[in-house]
């Protein structure tokens, strides 16, 4: 089969109003080009879905079914077949539409992209960043680049690959922070300390290396031309364009942004203007001899971080783009991708110099991590992380081999290599690293803990909406701070971001005293003032800092872990939200498994209205303890509510008749243990603390309890984990409906039960040290073996 040419012709056409129902008078299909490009569009889409699907277990970026699916729609797969062919591949009108949506696609995509990447995160990246950055560019540059000249000299029979060679190793040398955004996207690895690293040192290297591709693309296609003056111009045209879009564009984004209400997405008129900025911004690069994606990534980059304007611009214009967009630009990828005409020579040299550029790229990274001390599973995923390809390579194949910098199989060759380094990288980068490592403390951060230590109780109170504040509250001042025992605060607002934007973590700075001029009306600025407000009325209380924590659901819960390592937090409050949404669970549920400390969640039935108002009211408190690590966590936690002088404590503790094991006479000893250092601790406050202790058979029993005493209090304070084959909740675990809450937490939040309290469920700090510790082989284990042994903390950079 002779080798079919893939350059587009230029094509001049008559307007016409031909419609798709002229097939009944036997015009050529050719000749529809709207109908074949949607045509083309669902089976490209199609095939991503398949490949997806086919893919998932291996937990593949969605770069892959995205080209894959060009490819099959190519001469390698359904193109090889004549009518296909003639129909897809050899319509002008319908590739002279293909190349037009695969421009704007590429274009918005950029767009997209870089309007995610926080451009500051390079003035806040340490030391690492900035070296690995740098070698991460020089050193595979340098390599790959003798080493095609060394290849060189067994291909001289072979012009094309002669030539070829060192342009091919410049090109795989690069690495794009585009694609290492999507990447880090796919993997849920964005808001983790090991993916703000790589995002901060691919901008390092992404921008040297488009750099210097756009200079090496000027000075080709300059010298195709033989104009000189025209190298300077273009240079001097580029800056022109960015000083237009900083100085320009960017103020009037601004202005946008300021005219937005606080949590209103951008008006439509706004967000047209913006799109008409990119179209112009595209236009101003093409007409001043720039490649028309230099300017929407200039753009991107200028665009104002954070909501309202990258939220609404990513609602309106994401899923248009992936689904109709990006297809038309696989298909021209796919398109010139012909696997049929490679030869073993070829395709054997190029892998040969991206083998060499990928491990010089990874030895460039693990040496400089190691030399800072970064674990070494760590730093082998930052290799693997920073070796990925993606649709920005394969667009920088595209221009070289428009530009005659490599040939049509080069460009074949690289497609497919990229498709498959992309796959193999990223399933090891997950496989080598997980996140949740870093947050295992290997000290005791436990409100048990803080009590016998005689340390101030640190809280990491977590905010989703408004209507939290008041119960949050409510919580805080029962925990009765005083200078004694002091509670620390760390305020932290949890909002959600579209995926695959970059998170951001907003420091809210204010005065002790709110000052008249803080009256601005948004949501951060309400809760800032409810806290300064207790804050004030309680003596014991530290407000740390506010915090606003924009990130996607899926990372949501790094940046909460995150903030309570750096804090050093003792607990971390959450609330439950009654939501149809189930990403907010889960946030919580990773939270409960990952917390570096003790975890709370709050329960608020939303019947009885709470203010933040000052109150000297009595309170009903409840503790429900049936045994275990968590019950002793909440008594703990009731010791300080007992001496509020404006708390009545009663501890309800369920014993089972029925348990005799020696496991159960440890875990009794334990317990026993926490209640009598309970009333030791309340023993001046008798008449505020009550004790009832219920022998229980049966679950249903324990059911039947809960349910008569839940009207009776206004806070109920439970654990979350129980030994589900006891006697005390026999029958109940089938029932569970909320599995944050545990069983006894989810009985009473049960409609069922109709109950008005706060409800409280605390789970104790769920480390693999605390594990070791409190296992019944180590139980002679002191904490001060604990804090002299030889752990060292994963933090670096």
């Amino acid at each position: 089969m002779p080798p079919r040419s893939y350059r587009m012709p230029v094509l001049c056409t008559a307007a016409t109003l031909d419609n798709s129902m002229q097939f009944r008078q036997g015009k050529n299909p050719a000749e529809w080009p709207w109908q074949l490009v949607m045509l083309q569009i669902s089976l490209v889409n199609t095939f991503k879905i398949l490949f997806q699907i086919a893919l998932k277990p291996f937990g593949q970026q969605t770069y892959i079914p995205q080209i894959m699916g060009g490819i099959a729609m190519g001469p390698s797969l359904l193109s090889r077949n004549d009518t296909v062919y003639k129909l897809f591949s050899s319509s002008a009108k319908g590739l002279q539409v293909i190349g037009v949506l695969r421009a704007m696609g590429f274009m918005f995509l950029l767009y997209l992209l870089s309007m995610r990447i926080d451009i500051s995160i390079m003035k806040k990246c340490g030391k690492l960043a900035v070296v690995i950055g740098i070698t991460s560019l020089l050193v595979p540059l340098l390599f790959a680049t003798l080493f095609s000249y060394f290849l060189r000299e067994f291909y001289q029979h072979n012009s094309q690959l002669f030539t070829t060679l060192p342009a091919v190793a410049a090109l795989v040398s690069t690495t794009s922070f585009h694609v290492i955004l999507v990447v880090l996207t796919d993997l849920k690895l964005l808001n983790s300390e090991l993916g703000r690293l790589a995002l901060a040192s691919s901008m390092i290297s992404g921008i040297s290396s488009w750099g210097f591709l756009e200079v090496l693309f000027d000075i080709q296609e300059h010298l195709e031309r033989g104009s000189k003056e025209g190298l300077v111009l273009a240079q001097l045209s580029k800056i022109a364009v960015i000083v237009i879009i900083v100085f320009i564009f960017r103020p009037i984004m601004q202005g946008m942004v300021r005219r937005t209400p606080d949590g209103k997405p951008l008006k439509e008129s706004y967000v047209c203007g913006i799109c008409l900025m990119i179209l112009i911004c595209a236009f101003c690069s093409e007409i001043t001899g720039q490649h028309f994606y230099f300017a929407p990534v200039i753009m991107g980059m200028a665009t104002p971080d954070g909501p309202p304007i990258v939220s609404s611009l990513m609602e309106k214009l994401d899923c248009f783009v992936e689904a109709v967009l990006v297809p038309c630009y696989v298909i021209d990828a796919g398109r010139r991708s012909d696997i049929s005409v490679v030869g073993k020579n070829e395709f054997g040299a190029i892998q040969l110099i991206m083998f060499v550029a990928s491990f010089s790229k990874f030895a460039s990274i693990i040496i400089p991590a190691y030399c800072f001390k970064m674990p070494f599973s760590d730093a082998v995923s930052l290799g693997f992380i920073m070796n990925c390809k993606g649709l920005f390579d394969v667009q920088l194949y595209s221009r070289a081999n428009r530009l005659g910098l490599i040939t049509d199989q080069n460009f074949t060759i690289l497609v497919f290599s990229t498709a498959l380094h992309a796959g193999l990288f990223s399933w090891l980068a997950k496989l080598f690293y997980d996140p949740s490592r870093r947050y295992v403390a290997y000290t005791k951060r436990t409100v048990q803990y803080s009590n016998e230590s005689s340390s101030e109780l640190r809280i990491l109170a977590c905010i989703h909406q408004q209507d939290n504040v008041p119960s949050i509250i409510g919580i805080l001042e029962d925990s009765h701070p005083t200078k004694q025992d002091p509670v620390e605060v760390c305020v932290m607002s949890l909002k959600n971001s579209p995926p695959g934007t970059v998170p951001l973590l907003i420091p809210h700075q204010t005065d002790i005293f709110p000052n008249p001029s803080f009256n601005k009306q948004s949501e951060i600025n309400h809760i800032i003032n409810a806290f300064s407000q207790i804050q004030n009325r309680n003596a014991g209380l530290f407000m740390n800092q506010f915090f606003t924590s924009y990130a996607p659901y899926p990372t949501l819960h790094d940046a909460v872990c995150s903030m309570a390592l750096a804090k050093t937090s003792t607990l971390v409050l959450l609330p439950f939200l009654h939501s149809d949404d189930p990403s907010i669970r889960i946030v919580n549920k990773n939270i409960l498994q990952q917390a570096p400390c003790s975890v709370g969640i709050l329960f608020d039935s939303g019947k009885v209205k709470r203010s933040i108002l000052p109150s000297k009211a009595m309170r009903s408190a409840c503790i429900i303890f049936l045994g275990g690590p968590d019950d002793r966590e909440t008594l703990a936690y009731g010791a300080r509510m007992a001496t509020h002088p404006y708390v009545k404590l009663t501890l309800i503790r369920l014993v089972s008749m029925q348990e005799n094991s020696d496991a159960d006479l440890i875990e009794r000893r334990r317990d026993l243990n926490m209640i009598n250092e309970f009333k030791h601790r309340t023993a001046g406050c008798r008449n505020c603390v009550g004790f009832e202790e219920h022998m229980i058979s049966q679950g249903f029993e324990t059911a039947k309890l809960l349910r008569a005493v839940c009207m009776n209090f206004d806070l109920m304070v439970v654990g979350r984990r129980h030994d589900t084959n006891s006697s005390l909740l026999s029958g109940l675990t089938e029932w569970k409906e909320l599995e944050e809450l545990g069983v006894v937490g989810d009985m009473l939040a049960s409609k069922d039960f109709q109950c008005t309290a706060l409800v409280l469920v605390i789970q104790q700090q769920a480390s693999v040290v605390l594990e070791m510790i409190e296992s019944p082989r180590n139980i002679s284990k002191s904490v001060s073996d604990i804090s002299s042994s030889k752990f060292v903390s994963s933090r670096w950079g």
